[in-house]
């Protein structure tokens, strides 16, 4: 995801006198992307300045005329009153013509332009988007009885499809809740792209590493029996099955951590096991 992205749009109506960007250039902060016909406005505004300049001359006659009781307050305020109105009138004219020019909220990429110089645009039409590609976001999720191994600045491995290159993020915000549909919860990451190589809507495919110093014993998960008390597998000892209850930690799509029950070195039954029963004889065919 783009760090940041934006549709840019007109706060107001009118004609397009200048389009000041190149489509799919870099833009700055700031810089001025389009502009919009205002040419009432700045008659507004002239005649607005003028009648301020008239009535700053009055309003300093009144206060000399105050001043040697010529005049009284009330008339003095009056005239003072009207000053602001005028100047209040002014700065709602220059916030119209503000609207006129349509500026980049921030640096980034932008897109392909949809309209031209000369158009008439509404405030609902796209000019064009915005994205802020350096840095990108990372945004992913993970099954929810893994949520406490998620640490803030926490560093992933990521790959993106049609790319051989691993590149490295790192996590900065979860979600508040778990998704009560998926059991997941969304977790976003950022990648600094300063090569910037990489673009928003990339599918990547993430790579967790929770415990990078543990060691661990992992079986197939089809040996894994599902029962009452809990889980179980079938060990061979002497070629004797044997039930062994265990304890399971993390999982894949086909094999699972085993954190209680099985020891270095044991044998355990990974075929067969719906015909295997407790004191069985069993042959076996040894696989590493």
């Amino acid at each position: 995801m783009a760090n940041e992205s934006v549709e840019i749009q007109s706060e107001v109506s009118g004609r397009v006198v200048s389009l000041n960007f190149t489509e799919g250039n870099i833009v700055q902060k700031g810089q001025l992307l389009v502009k919009i016909n205002d040419t009432d406005l700045q008659a507004e505004l002239r005649k607005i300045e003028a009648q301020i300049e008239l009535s700053e001359k009055e309003t300093k006659r009144n206060e000399e005329l105050y001043n040697v009781k010529g005049i009284s307050l009330e008339e003095l305020e009056i005239s003072q009153s009207e000053l602001k109105v005028l100047i209040a009138e002014k700065d709602v004219i220059l916030a119209k013509i503000k609207k006129t020019e349509i500026t980049a909220p921030f640096t980034g990429k932008i897109g392909l332009r949809s309209i031209s110089v000369g158009a008439y645009i509404l405030t609902s039409d796209i000019i064009a988007t915005l994205e802020q590609i350096k840095p990108l976001k990372l945004e992913f999720s993970v099954p929810e009885e893994y949520v406490n191994e998620i640490k803030d600045k926490q560093n992933i491995d990521f790959t993106v499809e049609g790319n051989e290159n691993t590149y490295n993020a790192s996590i900065y915000a979860t979600e508040s809740k778990i998704d009560i549909n998926t059991r997941t919860i969304k977790i976003r990451a950022t990648f600094d792209n300063n090569d910037l190589e990489l673009f928003p809507g990339n599918f990547c495919s993430v790579n967790l590493n929770f415990y990078p110093d543990k060691e661990s014993i992992v079986i197939p998960a089809k040996a894994i029996i599902p029962v009452l008390a809990g889980e179980t597998v079938f060990l061979s000892k002497n070629n004797i099955a044997t039930k062994q209850i265990i304890k399971t930690g993390l999982r894949t799509s086909d094999q699972v951590e085993i954190t209680e029950g099985i020891n270095v070195g044991d044998t355990v039954i990974t075929t067969g096991l719906l015909k295997i029963k407790e004191g069985m004889t069993v042959d076996l065919n040894i696989t590493n």
